[in-house]
Formats: structure tokens, sequence, C-alpha cells
């Protein structure tokens, strides 16, 4: 069970769709297997895909499904992965009223991640300024956590870095995030999939007018995404790519822009709004 676990993690991460199916192999003898905890991680695990493939409301019912049994059997951090999953589930959908709840909680219980909640908060909403007040605190708390949120942070970082228009972050996570484009951002045990690690590129180079960069990027980040039937992130890259069409303005750039932003132009409206968009 544990290494079918930790195949189905490596897999995803390097973006390769064999890690679909790795992943159901692994929920399969969890059930068969009926070992409380296993039960646990594959519920936890079956929302962290069914959120990457747009499938929310069924992460939603296995986020409080999971966050139940693993109250009931002691979980140390079930509480922890149901506050980082329905994170990103609200992110996707756009829901900033779930979100202030979020945040709200997390400063009465002095949850040290909520900034990280805060700061995405604001990259949502386009407040510059209040992601640059949480840039410090935000960067301290990533130079001290496991190596196994590493890729999760450069994420976020990406994001920070394209909303404050910060040239030296920029630089900083573009030298962290070129080696390992290909990837996806995997927060450690497959708790969250958040995106493949070239649509954050593509993120930053957009943000810095480097569309050429940028479009080529979230072309990349779509075929990612599409590999694993990951449709908010196809959607995403989608997007990105239409607005990086927009913003180099050459000719022929809006009619190449207008026939996928016509596909996804419903798809987009029903998923919510783009972490980062």
């Amino acid at each position: 069970l544990q290494a079918s676990l930790l195949r189905t993690v490596a897999l995803i991460e390097a973006g390769d769709q064999r890690g679909l199916a790795e992943h159901q192999d692994f929920v399969a003898l969890a059930e068969q297997a009926r070992l409380p905890r296993y039960r646990y991680l594959a519920l936890s695990r079956q929302a962290a895909v069914a959120t990457m493939q747009g499938r929310f409301a069924q992460a939603r019912r296995q986020i409080d499904e999971a966050r139940e049994l693993g109250r009931q059997i002691g979980e140390v951090d079930a509480d922890g992965v149901w506050h980082d999953q329905i994170c990103e589930v609200a992110r996707l959908e756009g829901r900033a009223d779930e979100i202030d709840q979020l945040i709200a909680d997390d400063r009465a219980s002095g949850n040290p991640l909520g900034v990280v909640v805060t700061a995405m908060r604001a990259v949502d909403a386009g407040d510059s300024q209040t992601a640059r007040t949480c840039e410090l605190a935000f960067a301290e708390l990533a130079g001290r956590w496991p190596r196994w949120a590493g890729f999760m942070w450069l994420a976020y970082r990406a994001q920070l870095a394209a909303v404050c228009a910060d040239p030296w972050l920029s630089a900083e996570v573009r030298a962290g995030i070129a080696p390992v484009s290909g990837d996806w951002a995997v927060l450690g045990g497959a708790v969250v999939i958040h995106g493949p690690m070239s649509h954050w590129l593509a993120t930053i180079d957009a943000a810095e007018h480097r569309w050429d960069e940028a479009i080529g990027g979230f072309g990349r980040a779509q075929q990612l995404a599409d590999r694993m039937q990951a449709r908010p992130w196809s959607v995403l890259a989608t997007l990105g790519a239409a607005g990086a069409l927009a913003g180099r303005g050459q000719p022929g750039d809006a009619d190449a822009a207008a026939a996928p932003l016509a596909r996804v132009g419903g798809d987009a409206a029903d998923r919510g709004r783009a972490p980062g968009h």
C-alpha cells in the first residue's frame, strides 16, 4: 500500500498519466485491505485527483469524509489536509467567501499557514499591496518547510511574483522552476495537485511581458494538463495563452485566441476564476 501511494505521487509529480492508473490501484487495494489509515489516505487522495480533474462536488464530499474518518482514527494531520484541500477547491471555484472564512479561522487558531491563504487571496484579487506585505513572512516560512512542499512553494511564490511585479522574486522563482518545468506542483503525498510547473513559469513570463515565452509555456502546460485529464488546468492554460496573445498584439493574435477562448469560455465560467489570474 505504501509503495503504491509513493508510486502514485512520483508519477503524478512527473506528469506521467500512469500515475492515474496507479492511483486507482491504490484506492482498490486500500478498500480491499480495509485498514483504516489507508482508507483515509485513499479518500483524501481521491479528493486531490477529483479536484485536479474538476470534479468539485465529488472532491468536496471526499474531503469532508476523509476528515471525519481521520478524526475517528486519530490521524494527526486530518484537519491540516482538509484545510489545504478545501482551500484548493475554493480557489478553483472562485469562492472568495470561503477563502475569507479560512483566513478568519486561521487567525483565530494561530495557524502559521494562514499567511499562505492570505497571500493567495490577495493574488486572486489582484491586490499587490497585501501580497507584498505577505512576501517576507511567506519566504521565511517556505525556507523552513520540508522539501516535500518545495514545488508548491515555488508555485505560490510564482503567483506572488506575478501580482507584485517583483523582478527579483521573479528571477529567483524562474531559476527554481526552470529545471522542473515538465513536472507538477504536488504537495507532500499528493494532498494537493496544483497545476503544471510550466504554467507557473508562463505566469511569470506573462507578468514580465515576455509574450513569446508565455504563449509557449501555457501551450506546454495545456498539453500536460490534457495528459492528466486535468480539465481546470487545461482551461486555465488556454486563458493564460489567450491573455499573452492579447498582450503581444501581433497580426493574427486576436484570431488565434478567439477560437480556444470560445471553446473554454463556458467551462471557465462554470469552474470559477483561475488561481493567479
